[in-house]
């Protein structure tokens, strides 16, 4: 027993002292521990952001997404980053991120393709909807957002299952090009506005925008493939893999990009794929100039994903890199409680009468249909799908809920018998076709249901022919003679068929396509043969003759090309023969139309235009036709009109009927459509009743047409609206008496030659509220006093009303972009002769507030140009503007001008200027209060008149005199300021100095020079340059300071509040502040302009070349260069700027009650460093109490020991 609680007792002991041990040297191995663990099993966990990993700052959802991004990437390792790249991202337990699977399909309902989907329990089947081709055919906008809804709901509640992910790869929005695609079925079809539309339709749905919280939060993401012109799989020796698709600019942004872009900009998508195909030599997925173009012309904020592998048919297929990481790089630098089925009958509701408007009726003789079940007691179904469900869905199809074929569709409404006819759908043998005859002899009627399935067209499969596969006609033929009745003939398949023999063929009575219609197809087309619903579809694509399969697939023109015997494609284009057109179809109804109300012409007014006279300003003219550029209209909404339609059921029966609206262009421009749907609608009308009905037109949208460059333009004159066979002619005019633009002159007045060179001709934007700075308005005359002279005279009444505020601001805003002698020297004005007379005081005010916000010099003349285009006829003139106190139209006086290459001329010089400044912080009375800013600006006007007598040094040799410079090169100037005493620091020595405001850093700038002008003007403009550029950096941050916190009037409240209210540092008051303050100046970035010149912009420390961009286009009407290396940040590069983006303006106080310095905003290293100690701190008290609590314990246990012993 003793042994035993010694035993007891030296284990105890043991173990304090092993506690002991621990204590001691926890903060030693504490750390080791942590990261030398053994990698963690693989996660299992169903989502992110759970405990205990929900306290990081990317699973916080009050914060902006794009905080919480930054924060996830931060904690992220390399290796991390590499695993989450896949479809199927790996789990990163140590940050409680859930594996996630990528790839979801979902076309036509959700399908079972793609991995992140599964069909188990509790969710074992979803809806399966018919194919898209076919939904595409009803022509119905809100079914088609219903189709996305219901699909991402069920994706949504399978999510909820774990058995589907969030992100699904569809809808499939290519162009149904060519007639033997494999993959046409999942598209909306041929017409790039009915794909745009469906496109918009489907992803809103899917996406259910409209069931969110209103913080802008998805249901499921939607993506919209394949990014672009995808439309081959397997034709010949070209394969989706490595086909080269040359696309025309014209037919790009006709035919191939609009459906995208309307995914993108009207229905938000949150995904687009990019395809496998090369476009124009380039991968898609590597084309840099396309994807660039869906963020910053599109807008799109989502992700972007490649087609399955291909990253790797860069390297494998296209050979387009030469290694498989190089592949990547080209990527990455392009860019970037359940129930056996997810939906109630009650679910199905909304879309199930949608089923049956999608088939079409492509014939009715003899109005064979419907059939009347008093005269037809029994039917026979033939053709190897007629009895199989599994045919019905097409690719890319899931588990359906209650699949049903068509032989069981129509058991319930007759006696049926069925015959296969032929073993499979490619019917390579007639062993059935006996059967087939025999019951087609005993039967009241016969139906043979004929077409395709995905042995004949798939993903990886076009097909070859345009026929029916195998011996299928000859099974009709054979079924059709032997029947005693016409016989209803079912097309099933997604690509278009030649049934030529059909049409002529007096036995077959009608013709029904079906395409792939999914789970209900049975049932849909038994109430659709019987008449208990009228059918309403329309062909959404050309259904060619066989001849068509001579035309190369891989040939991708659209528009036809005669002297090739080329015909084009798609019905806008195609000259050839078609079985049947796009948008046929027929019904149990028929309808008449009548057009009740619509504008027979408007009249464009180039006062919405946004170019300046620098471009083609009025209608232009192409092959004898007349035009305008529809991006020159600032805004098209002012164009759109309604146009009202009667529509009118002549039939015995209510029926559902799509209104389609074409138009064409009365001329024949080069390259135009043949005609174009430009609106579309469906509605339901009563048998014998009109209803009416509105379709919305947009001329810049609809009658527009794209040319050989790929830009959109209005032809002008006569457009034919169509209508079946109603035609009303639709009139586009140009204005005659109109305001192009109004704008700024750049250029240079040079005072040693005593002339002035105009550069360039900048138009003035638009303002904040969208209205154009300049317009033309007529005053209002007393016809009575004028008699028959009203006209005329109402002609000479016309003026401008011109907005001089916002020209001056944009002559500010433009005058700081410009370098090295180059500014702002007067304004233009494109208008006619008579309402520039009658404006003449109203432009000398307006060049008097321009030369007002951007003056020359500090001692500046009262003269500026005034230049006038007239554009009837086109000339024009210049005029001197000079103003006294009072202004009139004498203040306007011609003068000479000559046309000619002046830029080209010119020499360039340029000086990397180092600032190392000191000036003195006086202590100042309450009556001369002066902020930060106010003592930078007088600091800035003092080192002016230094640097005005600064001696220069170019190419390295002193300036002495004014020889003109021969070399044809950049010339390196070097400003030499002489040793003096500091004579400013010495007139402030009588004052109380608190401080020392340091100004350091450099300050890269150019000049140009002509080559008559004296070599010393380059110079002189260099030094404006410097003085202007320190200047116009502070009146940045002086903008900035007061946007973010406007003017205060309580000066001395200022000073109180000081830094506790985040005031900018410019409008401190230095002598109060008692911190050491730190001020950035943006830097200045170099952007190429005209001829070899540079215009500049400023950029904070946190803007990117994204904003300079902006600048470019909104300020200077340019595009910024697309090539970045041409872009010039030399400031940056100086040696001065390692660590900041220019300089900083310091400011040290030597008074006892100098706070500790502190950059504002920032923490710094010593508080992190006190954090750490303190923290450090609480580990060792914490550490000694429990030795010391553990010392205790020990002895008091030896002490009870003892008694017991």
């Amino acid at each position: 027993m003793h042994q035993r609680w010694q035993w007891q007792w030296n284990a105890i002991a043991a173990t304090l002292v092993l506690l002991t041990l621990l204590t001691i040297f926890y903060p030693i191995f504490l750390f080791p521990i942590t990261f030398t663990t053994s990698p963690p099993r693989p996660s299992t966990q169903k989502f992110s952001c759970v405990p205990p990993h929900h306290s990081y700052d990317f699973c916080n959802k009050s914060l902006p997404i794009k905080t919480r991004a930054q924060s996830l990437i931060s904690l992220l390792t390399i290796q991390e980053k590499i695993l989450l790249l896949s479809n199927n991202a790996s789990a990163i337990p140590r940050l409680g991120l859930a594996a996630y699977e990528w790839w979801s399909e979902s076309l036509h309902g959700i399908a079972s393709n793609g991995p992140g989907v599964s069909f188990s329990d509790p969710v074992r089947a979803a809806t399966a909807f018919p194919q898209v081709l076919l939904t595409a055919a009803s022509f119905n906008r809100s079914l088609w957002f219903l189709v996305g809804r219901a699909i991402g709901v069920e994706g949504r509640a399978m999510y909820n299952e774990g058995q589907a992910g969030l992100t699904f790869w569809g809808p499939n929005i290519n162009i149904f090009r060519d007639p033997r695609w494999g993959r046409g079925q999942e598209t909306p079809g041929e017409d790039p506005m009915v794909a745009s539309a469906y496109a918009v339709e489907y992803v809103k749905g899917l996406q259910g925008e409209e069931l969110g919280d209103g913080d802008g939060g998805f249901m499921v993401s939607a993506c919209c493939k394949h990014y672009t012109a995808y439309d081959l799989e397997n034709w010949g020796n070209f394969r989706s893999f490595s086909f080269n698709a040359m696309v025309s600019k014209q037919d790009m942004e006709d035919t191939y990009q609009p459906p995208f872009q309307s995914c993108v900009e009207e229905g938000r998508a949150t995904c687009l794929m990019c395809s496998y195909n090369r476009i124009n030599g380039v991968p898609s997925c590597a084309h840099h100039d396309l994807l660039q173009k869906v963020r910053r012309a599109w807008g799109f904020k989502g992700y972007i994903t490649s087609d399955c592998d291909a990253f790797a048919v860069i390297f494998e297929d296209h050979k387009y890199a030469k290694a498989p990481e190089d592949a990547v790089g080209d990527v990455i630098k392009a860019e970037p409680s359940g129930t056996p089925c997810t939906v109630s009958e009650k679910g199905l509701t909304g879309t199930r009468n949608g089923y049956k408007l999608w088939h079409i009726f492509v014939a009715n003789e003899k109005n064979l249909l419907p059939l009347n079940q008093m005269d037809v007691t029994s039917l026979a179904i033939i053709g190897p799908s007629a009895n199989d469900s599994s045919r019905l869905g097409g690719d890319y199809t899931g588990v359906p809920c209650n699949p049903r074929s068509l032989f069981e569709g129509l058991q319930p409404y007759i006696k049926a018998i069925y015959a296969s006819g032929c073993g499979d759908t490619q019917c390579n043998s007639s062993d059935g076709f006996a059967e087939a005859v025999r019951i087609s002899r005993e039967a009241d009627a016969v139906v043979v249901v004929a077409g395709l399935d995905l042995s004949q067209e798939d993903e990886g499969l076009d097909r070859v022919s345009l026929l029916l596969p195998g011996r299928q006609m000859d099974l009709i033929s054979a079924v059709s003679s032997a029947s005693e009745n016409p016989i209803v003939l079912i097309l099933l398949g997604g690509g278009p068929i030649d049934v030529s023999f059909a049409k002529v063929n007096p036995q077959i009575g009608s013709i029904l396509w079906i395409g792939y219609p999914g789970e209900t197809g049975g049932q849909a087309v038994a109430e659709i043969i019987f008449g208990e619903f009228n059918p309403g579809g329309y062909l959404p694509i050309t259904w060619y003759p066989e001849s068509f399969t001579s035309v190369p697939m891989s040939d991708m023109s659209l528009r036809p090309d005669p002297s090739r015997g080329y015909p084009g494609r798609t019905y806008r284009f195609y000259t050839g023969e078609v079985v049947y057109e796009f948008g046929y179809g027929l019904s149990y109804s028929n309808y008449s139309y009548k057009f009740m109300s619509m504008p027979d012409k408007i009249v464009l007014s180039t006062a919405t235009s946004k170019d300046g006279p620098s471009e083609k300003m009025t209608h232009q003219t192409s092959d004898g036709f007349d035009y305008i550029h529809v991006d020159d209209m600032t805004s098209c909404n002012h164009l759109k009109f309604e146009a009202q339609i009667s529509v009118f059921n002549l039939g015995a029966v209510d029926g559902s009927h799509v209104i389609m609206l074409f138009g064409r262009a009365s001329n024949s421009f080069r390259g135009a459509p043949r005609k174009s749907l430009i609106g579309f609608t469906r509605v339901h009308t009563k048998s014998l009743t009109a209803i009416q009905v509105s379709i919305e037109i947009d001329p810049c949208k609809h009658f527009s047409i794209v040319n050989d460059d790929g830009m959109k333009i209005l032809p002008l004159g006569n457009h034919l609206l169509m209508l079946e066979a109603i035609e009303p002619t639709y009139n586009i005019q140009s204005v005659t008496k109109m305001v192009k633009a109004v704008g700024l002159v750049i250029g240079k007045l040079s005072s040693s030659l005593d002339r002035g060179f105009v550069y360039d001709l900048i138009p003035t934007p638009p303002n904040d509220a969208g209205e154009p700075a300049c317009s033309l308005v007529e005053a209002v005359k007393d016809d009575k006093k004028k008699g028959s002279k009203s006209k005329s005279q109402a002609a000479d009444s016309s003026s401008l009303l011109i907005d001089h505020d916002w020209i001056a601001e944009h002559a500010r805003q433009v005058s700081r972009m410009l370098v090295g002698g180059i500014k702002v020297v007067g304004i233009y004005i494109w208008v006619s002769d008579i309402a520039f007379k009658n404006s003449a005081i109203m432009l000398c005010q307006t060049v008097k507030a321009v030369a007002e916000a951007t003056p020359l010099s500090e001692i500046d003349r009262e003269e500026r140009l005034l230049i006038h285009i007239c554009y009837s006829p086109l000339r024009w003139t210049c005029r001197n503007c000079t103003w006294t106190s009072n202004i009139t139209s004498s203040c306007l006086r011609p003068c000479d001008f000559k046309m000619g290459r002046v830029l080209a001329s010119l020499q360039t010089f340029k000086c990397t200027y180092n600032l190392n400044l000191r000036w003195p912080i006086c202590h100042e009375s309450a009556s001369k209060v002066r902020t930060l800013s106010d003592v930078l600006r007088q600091g800035i006007s003092h080192h002016a008149k230094e640097l005005k007598d600064a001696k220069a040094l170019i190419d390295g040799n002193l300036v002495l005199n004014d020889e003109p410079c021969t070399l044809d090169r950049v010339h390196e100037v070097e400003l030499l300021l002489p040793f003096m005493k500091d004579t400013y620091a010495e007139a402030c020595s009588q004052k109380d100095v608190l401080g020392v405001l340091a100004f350091n850093g450099s300050v890269c700038s150019f000049a140009y020079l002509n080559p008559k002008e004296p070599i010393s003007q380059a110079v002189s403009d260099i030094k404006g340059d410097i003085i202007m550029s320190l200047r116009s950096r502070l009146d940045i941050i002086c903008d900035e300071a007061y946007e973010d916190v406007g003017p205060r009037d309580d000066v001395s409240q200022e000073a109180n509040d000081g830094i506790s209210t985040e005031k900018p540092v410019s409008q401190l008051i230095p002598h109060l502040v008692r911190k050491e303050c730190c001020l950035s100046f943006p830097r200045r970035v170099f952007v190429p302009w005209l001829a070899g010149t540079y215009i500049c912009d400023y950029l904070q420390s946190y803007e990117t070349l994204e904003v300079l961009k902006d600048h470019c286009v909104e300020l200077m009407s340019m595009e910024a260069p697309s090539d970045t290396s041409t872009i010039l940040e030399p400031e940056i590069e100086a040696p001065s700027m390692v660590t900041k983006s220019l300089w900083d303006v310091s400011i040290p106080f030597f008074l006892a009650s100098v706070s500790p310095v502190k950059k504002i905003g920032s923490d710094t290293r010593e508080e992190i460093r006190k954090k750490s100690t303190k923290s450090d701190n609480v580990n060792v008290m914490g550490a000694v109490l429990f030795l010391l609590l553990s010392i205790l314990v020990g002895s008091m246990l030896y002490v009870v020991r003892g008694l017991r012993s």
